[in-house]
Order: C-alpha cells, then structure tokens, then sequence
C-alpha cells in the first residue's frame, strides 16, 4: 500500500475500549481491496490499556494506521473528533467509520462499498445492515436482532429522520461532501444522526442488506450508558439540541419542508415526555421536569411544552379517580405486568378500587401474582362484555396489545399512557 494512493479514510474514535478494539482493528486489516485505504485514530486518553494497543498495532503497520493521541481527555470541550481532528489528516477520497467498539465482520465490506459509490456519483452515502450485539454484563433484556433495512436500495429522505435504520459503523461518504458540513450539525446533542441527515441531503443514500459490521450495544463508556445515568438537566439540554437542530435543518433547506421539520420536533419532545414519565414520581415533580424542558428549548416551543402537563392524566391520583367515577360499576382489569403497570399499581391506582386481575398475554410466562394481584392470561377472563381494561405499557407494545383485546372480545379499554405519547 505504500505507493498506492488512499482511496478510503477510516475513521474511528477509541475510549477505553480495550476489550473491543482488537477486534476492530484486524476487521479493518482483514479488507480485500484493489485500492489502498489508511485507518486514522483518535485516542481520547483512555484510562485503561487502549493507548497501548493501538501503539502496537501503529508500529505494526505504519503505512496503514495513523493514531492521534490526546494527553488529556477532551469531550465535551466543543471539539468535533471527526471534523477537526480526523479530516484534515484524511487522504483518503471515501471516509470510512468504524468507532472503537464497533467492528467489522466482512472482508468484502469496503470494497463493495466503494464500487458502488463510484458507479454511482450522486450518491452521497452508503451503509449495510449490521448484527447487534450486548455485552455479557448487560442487565436488560439481550437482543440479537440485526439493525437495517430488509432490502436493497435507495433509502427515502424523511424516512431517515423517522427510523434509525443505518449503523454508523456502516457509513461511508464522500470526503469532498463532507467537507461542506455547516458547524451547527456538529453542535448537535450526538453525532451521528446529525452526520446522516447532512449527507442524505447532498444525494441519495442507498442500503445493502448485507450484514458487515457488529455495533456493540451499552458498553460501560458508550455515549449511550453516559445518556442513561445523565440527571434531566443533561436530558433537557438533549432533546432541547434536537429541538435547535431540526429548526437549523429547516432554514438550512428553505422551509421546504416546514412541516416534517415542526412534526420531528413535537416527536422529540414526545420522547422527552416518555422519559418524564418513566423517571417521574409525583405529579408536581412531572411539572418541575417539564419547566427544565421548555427553559431549555427554543422560545417558541415553551409554551406548548408547558401545556403539555393536562397529557399526564394519570399521573394525580385524583384526576385518575374522577375518570374512575365516570366508568362505574364494573370488572377492572390492568393488562401489561412489567414497569409501567407496577408503577400504575403503586402510584396511581385508588386504595378502595378493585382489579379483578393483572392480564398478560397467552403463552407469556406468568407468575402468580403482581404487587398482590393476581395474573391471569387473556383467555381466562369470560365475561368480556362488563370488563374495563387499562392498558398499562410503553408506546412499543400499546397498539399490538390492544389488537390482542380486540381478538380476546373486550369491547371497553384505554391506554392510560396515551395521551403522553401521542400529541
């Protein structure tokens, strides 16, 4: 490779990723191309033993990876890794990325890639599906799905926006595009969704269904761990940064497509209110969060925020009882017995008022009983016509629960998060 001109800079960010990034480096390494490609690194002053792995791997093959290596760690100091560090070191034509615990699995994936694009010169972005992956350690439910689209193509601009479908450990781009990039995309809450909508508005963005790459999910210092154990101030200043972006976005191109950019905005601030009431406790707490959220967003959305509050129905037990009184005498069911039902349980639900029974779904493992009432499946509840069922899960299961209803013959049921995640 030494006297062959780059055609591909890869692009990775390394932070404490000693258990991963072996793996990434030799995925790189193990590419079959007719072209040369150059792996550049920034190393963000790891605390454990990456620095000494990657030093291994540069003196091992020094016409290939170039890492940069910082004395003192800089995020959160305003400082684009990519942007300003990596691409002015790039001499590549493409740029690559592949972050530090991310890895890839096919040795055909660049070159692939790189026909594609230059086959095809309006398009300004390509990615491939990608196997997910959690670490041993993770608490929560594993999943092994895969992350992308079940098909070959062009991928439509606004569907971008609405489904993160592209792993960024599957991007690669035109070094000449990307060199165009207004700063404010860069001043966005992350960096990667903001990087996607640039590029799939400088031409068209096309999938393979070919899965190359593994994204490890919630790794101890991934972006998403620290978002997690963020307290709501850091929350706010997210959402509110998404909030400031898609405004941005929406000048950017003209106001030609107003609409779709003021309908991802409210789709923000509908997630902002899912975690408001996943991590709220009291009705009055649910207020002070919203305050935190409008504060920090742009003026004109404060006051619909604000308004927001009359959706946490059943957030106050009295405004829960008087919607209580209005359905009569009846059998009352609850159906979900995770999170949100336990939380209705415990915080919601009257002392003096009756739940026949918690339903679950059939063929669900079920246990006896939820904060002392008992589980039953759906098919064990006779009497359908007298029965009032709430619905007491996230906006993931809601709609194929209450189809689930429906086919059981409950006629009588809400969803009693609905008027938070639909606005």
């Amino acid at each position: 490779m030494h006297n062959q001109e780059i055609i591909v800079s890869v692009f990775c960010l390394a932070y404490n990723h000693e258990k991963y990034i072996r793996e990434m480096l030799e995925g790189c390494l193990m590419q079959k191309t007719d072209f040369a490609f150059e792996v550049l690194i920034h190393e963000d002053a790891s605390t454990d033993n990456t620095a000494e792995i990657l030093r291994e791997y540069e003196k091992k093959y020094p016409d290939i990876i170039r890492v940069v290596y910082e004395e003192k760690n800089r995020y959160k100091t305003g400082v684009d890794y990519f942007y300003d560090i990596l691409l002015p070191m790039a001499r590549g034509k493409y740029i690559a990325v592949c972050e530090g615990d991310d890895a890839w699995i096919d040795d055909k994936k660049l070159q692939l890639q790189v026909d594609y694009m230059e086959s095809h010169e309006d398009c300004s972005l390509i990615g491939h599906k990608t196997f997910l992956q959690y670490p041993g350690d993770w608490d929560r439910v594993r999943d092994y799905r895969c992350m992308g689209y079940e098909n070959d193509g062009i991928v439509p601009y606004e569907s971008m926006f609405t489904d993160w479908k592209i792993p960024t450990s599957s991007f690669l781009f035109r070094k000449n595009t990307y060199i165009e990039m207004p700063r404010f995309f860069m001043d966005a809450p992350t960096g990667d969704e903001p990087l996607l909508w640039f590029l799939a508005g400088k031409g068209h963005v096309y999938f393979m269904d070919r899965v190359m790459s593994v994204y490890n999910k919630m790794t101890s210092d991934s972006w998403t761990v620290r978002f997690i154990n963020s307290a709501f101030e850091s929350m706010a200043e997210y959402y509110a940064g998404y909030v400031r972006l898609f405004e941005e976005i929406d000048e950017y191109t003209n106001h030609t497509r107003h609409l779709f950019f003021e309908e991802c905005i409210k789709e923000r601030i509908r997630r902002a209110l899912a975690y408001i009431l996943f991590n709220s406790k009291l009705y009055d707490e649910v207020g002070s969060m919203l305050k935190t959220l409008s504060k920090a967003c742009p003026d004109e959305w404060e006051a619909y925020i604000i308004r927001q509050q009359k959706r946490f129905w059943f957030a106050d037990k009295e405004m829960f009882d008087q919607y209580r009184k209005g359905l009569g005498e009846r059998d009352f069911y609850i159906y979900g017995a995770g999170g949100l039902a336990t939380k209705f349980i415990l915080e919601i639900l009257p002392n003096d008022m009756k739940i026949n029974a918690v339903l679950i779904s059939d063929g669900q493992i079920k246990k006896d009983k939820l904060e002392g009432i008992e589980i039953k499946y759906l098919s064990e509840v006779k009497n359908t016509d007298d029965a009032f069922v709430f619905v007491a899960v996230s906006d993931e299961f809601a709609h194929g629960m209450i189809g689930n209803l429906r086919d059981a013959g409950f006629k009588s049921y809400i969803w009693i998060y609905e008027d938070v995640f639909i606005l």
